[in-house]
């Protein structure tokens, strides 16, 4: 059964360990808060050991979700989140964002468990996107087969994009069979559309034979021109599928001046895949075209 987990200002999370402490003649809940800690920082908000629904504040939380299936919502801020064991759902800022929207810098950790982990959201929908996905975040999977994206799963624009952002990502797959997309997994657009992005993305898949796009899986809809999407995607250890820009939909893409620069090693391991366009630097990359 899912548990929701509130979030409580300093001031009234020292008021109830107060009462606790009263009541029970041993400060417990104290301890509970203070004992964990994520990425070097006391937790801020605690899970349990079932499976949890937790959601952050709009301040710089610092999350610890325990063990359990868990889905934790970062929100606004620069949060630290740590899942803990199980196979969690972690989400940078929150499922759905609005249609204009700064996000966070946040630090997210799967640690155990099969995780599907988000810098920011799992959807994004809007006629126009204005400084979106600018957080610059750091995700990191673990152990397990994990899905890591370092901006949104699906997004979706209707009309134009009038710059998404500076962000500079860093996405470790750890070990693990794991799938990792620099930007989105789906990026749809309905009509011309220019991407602007001035960030540089650090993708390392780590030990396992791991998927990885520096930017798309699918890119659909109308002609997208695209300004220095740049990634250096370090494959690991294992077997990997390396896209340096986009899997499907390359006929949407055209790159403008300094785009799609990509700096690819795929490291120890037979890999395949597809550099894309953009002049790539590309070592220890058997089978991957365009390099």
């Amino acid at each position: 059964m899912l548990k929701k987990v509130r979030s409580y200002s300093s001031a009234v999370l020292g008021s109830l360990i107060l009462i606790f402490s009263i009541a029970f003649s041993a400060p417990v809940h104290a301890q509970f808060v203070s004992t964990y800690t994520c990425d070097g920082l006391s937790a801020t908000i605690v899970g349990t050991s079932g499976d949890d629904i937790i959601t952050g504040t709009t301040g710089a939380d610092v999350i610890v979700g325990l063990a359990g299936n868990d889905t934790i919502y970062g929100l606004v801020g620069n949060d630290r989140i740590c899942g803990g064991e199980g196979n969690d759902t972690i989400y940078g800022e929150s499922e759905n964002a609005s249609p204009i929207l700064i996000a966070g810098n946040d630090r997210i950790f799967g640690e155990n468990g099969n995780d599907l982990l988000m810098g920011d959201f799992y959807n994004y929908d809007s006629a126009v996107a204005v400084g979106a996905l600018a957080g610059s975040d750091y995700i990191e999977g673990g152990n397990g087969d994990d899905i890591i994206t370092g901006g949104v799963i699906n997004f979706h624009i209707a009309t134009a994009v009038i710059d998404v952002g500076s962000s500079d990502d860093t996405l470790d797959g750890g070990a693990g069979n794991d799938t990792i997309y620099g930007w989105s997994q789906n990026f749809t657009v309905d009509a011309l559309t220019t991407l602007v992005n001035d960030g540089l993305n650090t993708i390392n898949g780590g030990e396992g034979n791991d998927t990885i796009y520096g930017d798309f899986e699918t890119l659909t809809g109308a002609l997208i021109t695209v300004n220095a999407l740049r990634d250096t995607i370090n494959g690991g250890g294992g077997d990997d599928t390396i896209y340096g820009d986009v899997k499907n939909g390359n006929q949407y893409f055209t790159p403008l001046t300094n785009g799609n620069n990509d700096i690819i090693d795929g490291g120890s391991g037979t890999d395949n895949g597809d550099a894309g366009p953009g002049a790539d630097t590309c070592t220890n990359t058997e089978s991957v075209t365009n390099c």
